[in-house]
């Protein structure tokens, strides 16, 4: 179906039933009309858009970022042993909470990263990793909002791990009072927020005695059901060394 149109300095605006039908508009050649858009199709604010979307940033998984380090031999079977555990808890729909000893040089951080990679590569695990240390100098709130939003991620993510790296960033053998009071009020909430969520949780610590007793133990359990530590890359060497010398 066509239409005859005149020709001069004529606005066409569709209707929404113009739209519906296959039409075909025909103009007179001695000027070609300006045409308009639908009201509708230029209501859209692309800035707007652009806001939405930011304020909706993508969450990527942390076992599906790719590590550009290699994995340490001696680490592979723990690695492994921990990963097929967590497996069983969490089809078990059980949790752990578990903490993860080393000096420097032990590969903390690389151990957490291919420990994620194999959770979610073998099991599809949902997993984020939070370093500790970018909390020093931050206030209590801000510690604790971060740390709830990261695990309301997690939980609706199921099953997830938790990393927490580093949670040994702040110093617990402090001489003034009121900072060891804010420093042991910071670890309990932390306790508290972990021992209410049913997500696994991986922290790594350089000691056991950094750490206080009001993260450790929380209503006379203790909070991390398994304490694992890992040598340094010297002291595997060492180890080594002296097999051979006494083979």
């Amino acid at each position: 179906m066509g239409k005859w149109i005149p020709s001069l300095n004529l606005t066409v605006t569709p209707s929404v039933s113009d739209t519906l039908d296959d039409r075909c508009f025909i103009f007179w050649p001695d000027e070609f009309p300006s045409i308009s858009s639908l009201p509708i199709l230029s209501s859209i604010n692309p800035q707007t858009t652009a806001e939405k979307t930011s304020q909706n940033p993508v969450i990527e998984n942390f076992g599906s970022i790719k590590s550009k380090n290699t994995i340490f031999n001696f680490q592979k079977p723990s690695i492994k042993n921990l990963a097929d555990k967590l497996t069983k808890l969490s089809k078990a729909n059980e949790n752990m909470n578990l903490l993860l000893i080393g000096e420097n040089g032990s590969g903390r951080t690389n151990f957490i990263k291919f420990l994620a990679q194999n959770l979610f590569s073998n099991e599809c695990f949902f997993s984020l990793k939070i370093d500790c240390f970018e909390w020093k100098g931050k206030s209590l709130e801000t510690i604790e909002k971060q740390l709830d939003e990261i695990i309301e991620i997690c939980e609706t993510r199921m099953p997830s791990v938790l990393f927490l790296d580093n949670l040994n960033f702040l110093n617990i053998n402090m001489e003034d009072e009121d900072r060891k009071k804010f420093i042991d009020k910071v670890y309990s909430r932390i306790a508290f927020r972990l021992d209410s969520t049913k997500i696994d949780c991986i922290a790594t610590t350089r000691s056991l005695y950094q750490l206080p007793e009001s993260l450790l133990t929380i209503d006379g359990r203790r909070l991390f059901h398994e304490n694992l530590e890992i040598p340094t890359m010297k002291e595997v060497n060492l180890f080594l060394k002296l097999i051979h010398n006494n083979q």
